[in-house]
C-alpha cells in the first residue's frame, strides 16, 4: 500500500502527547469509508488526510489502525504494521486510553498470527505494568492478550518468564484480600499457557511458584472457567513423559472427582486425561484415593452412549490402565470396577460405529477378564461378552495384534466358565466366530494358530459331552 510510505515520510517521528480528558469509547468504531479503503475507490489523498486530522493522537491512530486492519486483506497487513508498529509501542507509555488501544491492537496482531511484531519490550511493559493495572479493563485485556502471546510458542513462554511473570502472579494471588475476581480466569489463563510446553525447562522455584497457584484454584474456586484452565495446566506438567508427580491432595482428588459430572465436555476430558497421567504413574496409594472417594461410581454414566465418543474413549482407556497398572492389586481393582457395574457398559461399546472406541473397549474387557473371578466371568458372560469379542474377532481377523487379545480373552473366559461352555459355543456359532476360528487355524503364526486349535478342541469336547448325555438320557 503505497501511502504507507507516505506517511513514515510525514511521520520519522511520532510524538505522543497526554491528553487525560479524552477517555473515548473503546467501543466505537472508527470510521474509514471516506477513504475507501479496501474497494476499487480508494484515495490515497484521503486517507493521508484522515491520519493528518488525528493530530498524532495515540488512542485515534490505534483506532484508525484496527479499522484498517480489520477491513484490508492479508497481503496489505505488513506495510500497514509496519506504519503502526512504533505507535503502538509509544502508547504503551502514554495516557490511559491511548494504553487501552495499544493492548487492544497487540491483542488484534495475536488474534492474526502475526507474532513476529510482538516485541519484547511491549511484552516487558505488559507484564511489569499493565497485568495488575489499576484499569481493570486494561488488566484484562493485557492477560487474556499474555495467555494467548505465551502459548503460542516456548520461546514467548521464557521471554515472560525473564520479565519475572511467574513472581508477580504468585505475588498477586498471594493477596488474597485484594484478589479481583473478574481477572481470576484471565490469570488461570495465563497460568496454563505457562504450563503449556510442560516442566522439562522450568526451574524449580518457578515449577512451585505455578503450582501453587493451580493448587488454590483447584481447591477454592467454583468458576468453570478457572478450573479448566488449572487442570489444563496441572495437566500440561504431569502428561507422560513427564516422570514428576506434583501433589495429589484429597480435597482436590474429591473436587475433580466432582467435574467428571459438570456439563462442560472440555472441563471432563481434560479433568480424565490428568486422573489417567495420576493412574500411570502406578502409585497404589494415589490410585486408592480416586478409588475410595468414589471415582468409580462416576464412570458407567460416562460410557453411556449418549455421551461423547472422547470422553467414552478416555475413561475405557482408564478403566484399562487401572487394572494394568495395579498389578499386585489388579483383583482388587477388577472387583471395584465390577462392583460399580462398569463391565455391561464397557462391553456394549464394543459395538459401537467408531472402531477406535470398539478398540479400546475390546482391550479393557481383556483386561477385566484376565483378573476377574469365576463368578465375574459369569456375570461378564450375562453381559453379552462372548458376542462382544465375536463382533471385534471379525471386523480384526486378518490383524494378529486384535487377534491375539481375543483369544486370550476367550480362553480366559472357557477356564473359568466350564459350566457355560455350550452356551459361549452357541453364541459364538450364531456369530459366525466359530468360522473364524477355524480359518485361523492355517494362520502362518504358529502361536494364533495354536491358540484357535486349542479354544476349537475345549468348545468340541464339550459338545460332544453335552451329545451324549443326550443320547445317554
Amino acid at each position: 500500500m503505497k501511502l504507507i510510505f507516505l506517511l513514515i515520510l510525514l511521520f520519522p517521528f511520532v510524538t505522543i502527547f497526554a491528553n487525560e480528558d479524552n477517555e473515548g469509547d473503546d467501543d466505537e468504531p472508527f470510521d474509514i469509508s471516506s477513504t475507501g479503503i479496501g474497494t476499487e475507490d480508494y484515495d490515497a489523498k484521503k486517507f493521508v488526510d484522515l491520519v493528518l486530522a488525528q493530530k498524532q493522537d495515540p488512542e485515534k491512530l490505534l483506532k484508525m489502525f484496527r479499522a484498517i486492519f480489520l477491513k484490508e486483506y492479508d497481503h496489505q497487513h505488513e506495510e500497514t504494521i509496519k506504519f503502526f508498529k512504533p505507535i503502538i509501542s509509544s502508547a504503551l507509555n502514554d495516557y490511559l486510553p491511548g494504553q487501552k488501544q495499544a493492548i487492544r491492537s497487540i491483542e488484534l496482531l495475536v488474534e492474526n498470527d502475526k507474532f513476529q511484531h510482538i516485541e519484547k519490550d511491549v511484552i516487558k511493559s505488559m507484564i511489569q505494568k499493565f497485568m495488575f493495572s489499576d484499569d481493570i479493563s486494561i488488566s484484562i485485556k493485557t492477560l487474556e492478550t499474555l495467555a494467548k502471546i505465551i502459548s503460542k510458542n516456548p520461546k514467548f513462554r521464557d521471554l515472560a518468564l525473564s520479565f519475572n511473570i511467574d513472581d508477580k502472579l504468585f505475588k498477586y494471588m498471594n493477596k488474597k484480600c485484594t484478589i479481583r475476581p473478574e481477572i481470576s480466569p484471565k490469570i488461570a489463563a495465563v497460568i496454563k499457557s505457562l504450563c503449556t510446553f510442560g516442566d522439562k525447562k522450568l526451574p524449580e522455584k518457578i515449577i512451585t511458584k505455578l503450582l501453587w497457584i493451580i493448587e488454590y484454584f483447584l481447591k477454592e474456586s467454583k468458576n468453570p472457567e478457572i478450573i479448566k484452565n488449572s487442570t489444563w495446566a496441572y495437566w500440561f506438567l504431569t502428561k507422560p513423559p513427564t516422570s514428576r508427580q506434583y501433589f495429589i491432595l484429597e480435597e482436590i482428588v474429591k473436587n475433580q472427582i466432582e467435574f467428571l459430572e459438570h456439563e462442560d465436555f472440555e472441563l471432563k476430558l481434560v479433568t480424565l486425561g490428568v486422573i489417567e497421567a495420576i493412574f500411570e504413574r502406578e502409585k497404589p496409594d494415589q490410585t486408592q484415593m480416586y478409588l475410595s472417594n468414589g471415582f468409580l461410581s462416576k464412570l458407567p454414566k460416562l460410557l453411556e452412549e449418549n455421551n461423547d465418543d472422547l470422553i467414552i474413549q478416555e475413561v475405557l482407556v482408564i478403566v484399562g490402565k487401572l487394572i494394568k497398572t495395579s498389578k499386585e492389586t489388579s483383583e482388587d481393582s477388577t472387583t471395584a470396577i465390577h462392583e460399580a457395574e462398569i463391565p455391561p457398559n464397557v462391553v456394549k461399546n464394543i459395538f459401537h460405529e467408531k472402531f477406535v472406541i470398539q478398540d479400546a473397549a475390546t482391550l479393557a474387557t481383556c483386561y477385566i477378564i484376565s483378573s476377574s473371578n469365576e463368578e465375574q466371568i459369569l456375570n461378564l458372560i450375562d453381559a453379552n461378552v462372548v458376542n462382544g469379542l465375536c463382533h471385534f474377532f471379525k471386523l480384526t481377523e486378518t490383524e494378529d495384534r486384535y487377534v491375539f487379545g481375543v483369544l486370550e480373552g476367550l480362553q480366559k473366559i472357557l477356564k473359568k466358565a466350564e459350566k457355560r461352555v455350550k452356551e459361549i459355543y452357541e453364541s459364538l456359532d450364531e456369530c459366525e466366530g466359530i468360522k473364524v476360528l477355524e480359518r485361523l487355524k492355517y494362520r502362518r503364526n504358529k502361536s494364533i494358530g495354536d491358540q484357535s486349535e486349542e479354544i476349537l478342541q475345549v468348545l468340541e469336547k464339550a459338545m460332544q459331552k453335552e451329545d451324549q448325555v443326550k443320547s445317554e438320557l
